[in-house]
C-alpha cells in the first residue's frame, strides 16, 4: 500500500543526467496531480512577480489545477470493472488485491506522467500488484525486443527507510534480483529485505519453469508509444499552464482581498502610524487599510495642499476571471481537446470541475489509451499467472495470448446504445460490413475468433429452432410458414404451444 511517505518525504535523488532530469520533471507533475505543488506555485510567483509582491499577494491559490480535471475525467476504462477471461483462480487473487481499483488510478497517473509501471510481488498465499510511479524507477528494454525490460529498478519504502530494488536479465546466464541503500555506499542488503538470494540459477522469476528463460515481473503502461521507453516531456504545457493558472489565480484573490474597491488618493500628506512588513529582503512600508476604515494623514511639510480624491477600482475581478477562464480552455486545447469538446460546469473556474469534457471525447480519448492499455494489461495477466506457477505451485498460462480483457468505460447515455445498434444494422443491411465486423462493433474488444465463434452458435440454435419448429408444424399435418416471408419468431413460438395445448 502506498503511503503519504511518496509525497511528503522527499524519495532519494535517483539517476544523473538525463535521467535525473527525468525524474525532476516527472516529481513535478505527480506534485501537481496529488495537491503538493504549493512549493512549486511559490516558486513560479517570485519567478514572475518578485519576492516583494508574492508577500503582498500572500497565500497561493491551488484550487484551479487543470491538469488534475483533465485526466481525471478522461481515465474511465477501469471505472466499471472491465471483463477479463483468465483461470477462476487467478481472477480471484486479482478480485482480492483490488486490481482493478487500483487500475483506476494507474490509468489516471500513467495519462498524466507518461508512463507508469505495475510489478507483480508474490505473497505467502497469493499474488499482489504494486504501483510504481516513474519518477521512482527506471528501466531498459531489449533493443530488438521492444517493450521487453532487460534492466529495472526502482527505490522504494522498506522498514521505514528508502531502498533501492534492482532487477536484471540482461545476462540470462546470470540474472539476479538485489536490494542496495540508497546512500553512497549502496551497501547490498538483499538477505534482510528478501529473506535470501535470487541470482543465476536461484532466479525464480523465469517464463515456461525452472529452466526456462528469465524474466522481470513489471509492465510499462504507456499514454502513447514513443520511440523511447519514457517520454516525460510530452504535452508538458498542461502542467506549465496548470502553475500558471494557479498564479492568475492568487492574483484574483489578491484583487478581491486588496483591491476591489475605489481607491483612495491623498496629494502632499502622508498616512501615519506606517510599520515595514516582510522579511529577506521583502521589506515594505505598509499601511492596513479597508472600505470600512479611515485613514490618518498628515502634511508632507510646511506650506503643502492637502488633497484628497477616489479612484475607480485599480482592476475588475470579473473581467479578469473571465481572462483566466480563457486561458484554462486554451491549456484544454494543448491537452487534446477542441473547444467544442469542453462545457462549463461552473462559472468560478475555481470549482475542481469547472470545464467538463463531452461523454464523445472522452470515449475517443479512451479508444486511444485502449491500444496503449490492452497489451499491458494482457502481458500484467500473463506476468500474474507466472508468478503464480513459480511461487505457489498453479499451472496458469504464461503466454498474453491466453488472455483477454473487455473495457467496459462510461455507461452509454439512454439511447445512445440503441441508436448505435440501428447504425450498425443499417451497415449491415445494406452490405457495407459483414456479420463478423457488426458483431465486433456491437461488442467492442470481442476478438474475431470469439466473434465467429458466438456467430456460428447464434446460427445453430437457429437452425434447431426452425427444425423443431418445422418438425413440430408436421407433426399437426400443418405446413410451416414459408421462408421467405418474415416471421415473428414470438408468434411462431406461442402457435406451437397453442398446437400442443391442444
Amino acid at each position: 500500500m502506498l503511503t503519504t511517505a511518496l509525497y511528503l518525504d522527499a524519495p532519494p535523488a535517483f539517476g544523473s543526467g538525463e535521467t535525473a532530469a527525468r525524474v525532476n520533471h516527472t516529481r513535478m507533475r505527480r506534485r501537481i496531480m496529488y495537491g503538493y505543488h504549493r512549493a512549486d506555485v511559490l516558486d513560479r510567483m517570485v519567478m514572475q512577480i518578485g519576492a516583494v509582491r508574492r508577500e503582498a499577494w500572500g497565500e497561493p491559490d491551488l484550487t484551479g489545477n487543470p491538469a488534475l480535471q483533465v485526466y481525471s475525467q478522461v481515465a474511465v476504462m477501469y471505472d466499471r470493472d472491465p471483463e477479463r477471461t483468465a483461470p477462476e483462480g487467478l481472477l480471484a487473487w486479482m478480485r482480492a488485491d483490488g486490481l482493478d481499483a487500483k487500475m483506476r488510478r494507474v490509468q489516471r497517473d500513467t495519462l498524466a506522467l507518461r508512463e507508469m509501471v505495475v510489478v507483480v510481488d508474490p505473497t505467502p498465499t497469493a499474488i499482489t500488484f504494486r504501483a510504481v510511479f516513474p519518477d521512482l524507477c527506471d528501466a531498459t528494454e531489449f533493443p530488438d525486443r521492444p517493450g521487453v525490460l532487460s534492466h529495472f529498478e526502482d527505490v522504494r519504502r522498506h522498514g521505514g527507510a528508502w531502498i533501492r530494488d534492482v532487477w536484471d536479465v540482461s545476462d540470462p546466464e546470470a540474472p539476479y534480483r538485489r536490494c542496495y541503500t540508497t546512500d553512497e555506499y549502496a551497501t547490498d542488503i538483499t538477505d534482510q529485505v528478501l529473506g535470501r538470494r535470487y541470482e543465476s540459477a536461484g532466479y525464480r522469476w523465469r517464463k515456461g519453469g525452472d529452466e526456462g528463460e528469465p524474466v522481470i515481473p513489471a509492465v510499462v503502461y504507456h499514454a502513447e508509444r514513443a520511440p523511447t521507453l519514457f517520454d516525460p516531456y510530452s504535452y508538458r504545457e498542461v502542467f506549465e499552464g496548470t502553475l500558471n493558472i494557479c498564479v492568475l489565480l492568487s492574483f484574483y484573490g489578491h484583487i478581491v482581498r486588496n483591491a476591489a474597491w475605489q481607491q483612495k488618493v491623498f496629494i502632499d500628506c502622508e498616512p501615519v502610524g506606517a510599520s515595514v512588513e516582510g522579511v529577506d529582503g521583502t521589506q515594505r512600508s505598509e499601511v492596513t487599510t479597508d472600505p470600512a476604515t479611515g485613514l490618518l494623514m498628515q502634511r508632507i511639510g510646511e506650506g503643502a495642499n492637502p488633497q484628497a480624491l477616489t479612484m475607480a477600482s485599480p482592476a475588475d475581478p470579473e473581467q479578469v476571471l473571465r481572462s483566466i477562464s480563457m486561458y484554462e480552455r486554451r491549456i484544454l486545447q494543448i491537452a487534446g481537446f477542441a473547444q467544442a469538446d469542453v462545457s462549463r460546469q461552473n462559472a468560478d473556474i475555481r470549482s475542481g470541475y469547472s470545464l467538463a469534457v463531452s461523454r464523445e471525447s472522452i470515449r475517443e480519448q479512451q479508444a486511444k489509451s485502449e491500444s496503449t492499455f490492452r497489451p499491458a494489461d494482457l502481458a500484467l495477466m500473463a506476468l500474474a499467472g507466472l508468478v503464480a506457477n513459480r511461487f505457489h505451485g498453479t499451472d496458469y498460462p504464461e503466454e498474453a495470448d491466453a488472455y483477454r480483457i473487455v473495457y467496459r468505460g462510461i455507461p452509454e447515455a439512454p439511447g445512445e446504445e440503441q441508436e448505435r445498434i440501428k447504425a450498425i444494422q443499417a451497415r449491415r443491411e445494406a452490405g457495407h460490413i459483414g456479420p463478423i465486423t457488426a458483431y465486433r462493433e456491437a461488442y467492442p474488444g470481442v476478438p474475431h475468433e470469439e466473434a465467429v465463434l458466438s456467430l456460428a452458435t447464434a446460427a445453430a440454435e437457429t437452425a434447431e429452432l426452425e427444425a423443431a419448429i418445422a418438425a413440430r408444424y408436421a407433426s399437426y399435418g400443418v405446413a410451416p410458414p414459408s421462408a421467405s416471408v418474415p416471421v415473428d419468431r414470438l408468434e411462431v413460438a406461442e402457435r406451437v404451444r397453442s398446437l400442443v395445448r391442444k
